[in-house]
């Protein structure tokens, strides 16, 4: 038997002969992008007239480029994007389908044909399908996803669910900004936590804060600051979790001190050389002022410092007239 001579019209290739119709769409050009992300459910009951929006980034005349699966009566899919009902074998439009093979960041080394082919039609249901998982790709963006069939609804109007991967969720960063790194608190102390969260494709829903393992409290907008309960004295490694989309990344741990403290005791005053000198007790991180005054009325700020040792030492040039009074303190925590 005769066979006609292919004809091309624009970028498509037809030939009809003993195998009917060969259909090659033209190549898309582009970066392969594979959906990794969380999984996602779709169900379409009965008579539903829905459609699981799987892409929306197209508008306007560029819009029947999206996929929009959906399904009437006892047809198999088609794209409601670009077609109002099931087109015969080139639905759902836009899309290609392979039995799954191998990590889906290899769908693109597998051969593709129309859900008529590969999933089914009437004549060979999709319903004999359910349990396979599918490799499907968007042609116009050169998109990877993977689709398992979960169920087929046979006579009963157009039931169908699947379950199928999404984008691929960029994890945010998280950095815990306050308090920062060896800070030293007096007990009971009431922790001032901060956080930064940068990075990521969607929106943080919740950064939660840890000392040790046990849970300090929780934000869920940004600015994601905290004031946590009392915390008795020990070390503590405090961390931040910020969740998006249903994934958590934890930020580094930032360990603090809380220690008991100790109480301001000066000891007897020296004066030797000019210089009048004594020292205070002190815990080592905590942060002392020393004050002065001439009526134990008004008093006056001299030095503020953080101890570095049991002991701290004190000094100044002794004043030959009149009299001083000096006291110690212990700044409230930060």
């Amino acid at each position: 038997m005769k066979i006609s001579k292919p004809w091309h019209l624009g970028g498509i290739w037809i030939c009809i002969g003993l195998a009917g119709v060969i259909f090659n769409p033209a190549p898309v050009h582009g970066t392969n992008v594979y959906w990794t992300g969380p999984d996602y459910t779709y169900n379409h009951g009965a008579y539903d007239s829905s459609a699981d929006m799987i892409t929306t980034n197209h508008v306007g005349a560029d819009s029947a480029n999206n996929v929009f699966l959906s399904r009437s009566a006892n047809y198999p899919l088609y794209n409601a994007a670009a077609e109002s009902g099931w087109n015969g074998t080139t639905s759902p439009l836009n899309t290609m389908w392979a039995v799954a093979s191998g990590p889906l960041t290899n769908a693109a080394t597998l051969t593709y044909d129309t859900f008529y082919n590969v999933v089914g039609h009437p004549g060979d249901s999709p319903g004999n399908r359910v349990g396979l998982t599918f490799f499907v790709k968007i042609v116009s963006d050169n998109i990877y996803f993977s689709l398992t069939l979960t169920e087929w609804g046979n006579n009963d109007g157009g039931s169908f669910s699947y379950i199928r991967s999404t984008p691929a969720v960029a994890a945010v960063a998280v950095t815990l900004t306050n308090p920062v790194a060896g800070t030293v608190l007096a007990a009971p102390a009431s922790l001032k936590l901060g956080a930064s969260v940068t990075g990521g494709s969607t929106t943080v829903t919740n950064v939660q804060f840890f000392a040790n393992t046990t849970s300090l409290g929780s934000v869920a907008a940004a600015p994601f600051n905290l004031t946590s309960g009392n915390l008795n004295a020990g070390a503590y490694g405090l961390t931040s979790v910020a969740t998006a989309a249903g994934i958590s990344t934890t930020s580094a741990v930032v360990n603090v001190t809380v220690v008991n403290p100790v109480t301001n005791r000066l000891s007897q005053a020296q004066i030797l050389g000019g210089q009048f000198s004594f020292n205070y007790s002190a815990n080592p991180g905590l942060s002392y002022f020393v004050q002065a005054s001439s009526n134990l009325v008004n008093w006056s700020s001299l030095i503020t410092n953080v101890a570095v040792t049991s002991s701290v030492p004190y000094s100044a040039a002794f004043a030959h007239t009149g009299s001083v009074f000096y006291r110690v303190g212990r700044l409230p925590n930060p």
